[in-house]
């Protein structure tokens, strides 16, 4: 029977994986940055070098979302905490925290579990006017390393626990121990929802936790020991129409396997309903690129007047793993295009 995994939005933050020795699995595999809900997308690695869709490049390996550095964060102060939260799309045991100062100073770095139940999105107000602290977001220490002096280079806390993860929300980050510096490399082009917490002794509104627009370079290496479920990047939304005729569909799908001779889409189909009716099938056809990461397309049959369709994009893995995204619909209109 195949398994089935509702797609929601992704979660945002640059995170490595390797799969571990759970089974005799082995995955290599790099989580792209994305927006705080959900899991981040994954992408294998082949040979020694990350293997991206959309030719990103090997540089996504070291940088965030514009692929170069943007800048060097100062203004900060002796006990400031910079942290940012992951969550694997399948269940992972944690290894190292990463961190990436650009100029020399003291600072610890800590890997924890997050605190159940916060509202990443909405709980904590950007500190440059924020005026109510949001909720302390670490709760149980797995690591802490501290006196560290790393500058210019990723820097790498060996997270010794081995804590076992899952699929939950964990934490990491850096705290300063001088003021002034080290000062951390970021990406201050980012847009709402934010990605890093920030707590502030001092400035930048009451003492506590906010979040921050200066998206600071922290990333997780994990082992991987599930199967990770397809990925419907992206799929074609269809508006209200006037007209009767079938209706093309494409959407890119991606995979990671664990292991990852494992990888890839098997089968892919629209789901659809007329009017609510009984549910029924349209098989999608690979149209470009590979069954890792590829472009796959189908027509949705003709339809009549007032009729509202709704589909889906199911997408099932070699191993059987399915994943369904969330229904999207049109209706037909009376009428005549103009």
């Amino acid at each position: 029977m195949r398994k089935r995994v509702f797609l929601f939005a992704s979660l945002s933050l640059i995170l490595i994986l390797v799969a571990g020795a759970a089974l005799g699995a082995s995955t290599k595999m790099l989580l792209s940055p994305k927006t705080r809900e959900g899991p981040s997308d994954a992408f294998p690695f082949k040979g020694d070098k990350p293997h991206f869709p959309n030719t990103l490049g090997a540089d996504y390996l070291l940088y965030y979302d514009t692929g170069a550095e943007a800048s060097i964060l100062g203004g900060l102060h002796d006990g400031d905490t910079m942290l940012v939260w992951f969550q694997s799309p399948a269940a992972c045991t944690l290894l190292e925290i990463h961190v990436y100062p650009g100029t020399a100073g003291d600072y610890d770095v800590f890997a924890a579990d997050a605190v159940d139940g916060i509202d990443w999105v909405n709980d904590y107000e950007e500190y440059h006017g924020g005026s109510t602290p949001g909720p302390r977001p670490i709760d149980t220490p797995w690591d802490d390393d501290q006196g560290r002096t790393t500058a210019g280079a990723w820097d790498t806390l060996d997270v010794l626990s081995r804590p076992d993860v899952g699929t939950d929300v964990f934490v990491g980050g850096w705290v300063l121990r001088s003021d002034g510096v080290p000062n951390p490399v970021i990406d201050a082009g980012v847009d709402p929802p934010y990605r890093t917490l920030m707590e502030r002794p001092v400035g930048g509104g009451p003492r506590g936790w906010y979040s921050s627009w200066h998206h600071v370079y922290i990333r997780a290496l994990v082992s991987l020991y599930e199967n990770v479920a397809p990925t419907v990047v992206s799929y074609t939304r269809l508006p209200d129409t006037y007209s009767l005729t079938g209706r093309f569909v494409t959407c890119n799908l991606t995979d990671i396997g664990v292991p990852l001779d494992s990888t890839g889409v098997s089968e892919a189909r629209i789901l659809y309903t007329v009017n609510g009716g009984a549910e029924d099938t349209i098989p999608l056809t690979l149209v470009s690129g590979t069954i890792e990461d590829g472009n796959w397309a189908g027509y949705l049959p003709p339809a009549s007047v007032d009729d509202t369709v709704s589909y889906s994009i199911s997408a099932v893995d070699l191993q059987a793993t399915e994943s369904v995204t969330t229904p999207a619909s049109y209706v037909i209109r009376a009428g005549q295009s103009t």
